[in-house]
C-alpha cells in the first residue's frame, strides 16, 4: 500500500467526477437534477462500488 495508492484514488475519483459531469452536461441538466431522476436501479448500476 504505499503514498502512491493515494495519488490513484485521488485521480480515479477525478475521473469519476468528470465523467458525471460530462453526463449532466450530455442531458443539458445539473448533476444533482441527473441523480435525481435516476430510479434506484438505475443509480445502483451507474455506481461502481469497487472504488
Amino acid at each position: 500500500m504505499g503514498p502512491e495508492k493515494g495519488v490513484t484514488h485521488l485521480a480515479t475519483a477525478a475521473v469519476v467526477n468528470a465523467l458525471w459531469d460530462l453526463w449532466a452536461k450530455i442531458k443539458n441538466v445539473p448533476v444533482w437534477k441527473l441523480l435525481v431522476d435516476l430510479s434506484p436501479e438505475e443509480l445502483v448500476s451507474t455506481i461502481d462500488f469497487r472504488y
